[in-house]
């Protein structure tokens, strides 16, 4: 009966061992989860401010597109303007009679409009 004791205690012993090996591994395998959840964090934060960083590039890229737009349509339409006003004085000034030449007459309305 004392060896069977023994013997019972030995195994417990031995497999109190392997649980605390066990334990061991499994708070080795936590303590590297936590490690990499913070890795992992770190690095989205970067992700983030790498695609804001993109984001606001492309946004002022966009802003000094529209801007430039902006600027050749004003200068579009300043050229229109004196086009405008050189035809309508070449023709109100060459002394034809616009108002009997429908072609004239016609251009002369249609310049006079504001497109």
């Amino acid at each position: 009966m004392i060896k069977e004791r023994d013997r019972l205690v030995i195994e417990i012993l031995n497999y109190h061992q392997e649980l605390l090996k066990a334990q061991t591994e499994l708070m080795e395998l936590q303590q590297d989860v936590i490690k990499r959840h913070r890795d992992n964090r770190q690095l989205m934060k970067k992700i983030i401010d790498i695609r804001t960083s993109i984001s606001d590039d492309s946004d002022s890229q966009e802003a000094r597109m529209v801007q430039r737009t902006k600027k050749e349509l004003a200068d579009a339409r300043g050229k229109r303007e004196v086009i405008r006003n050189v035809l309508q004085g070449l023709i109100l000034e060459s002394e034809l009679d616009w108002t009997e030449d429908e072609q004239l007459l016609n251009l002369l309305l249609m310049i006079g409009e504001e497109l």
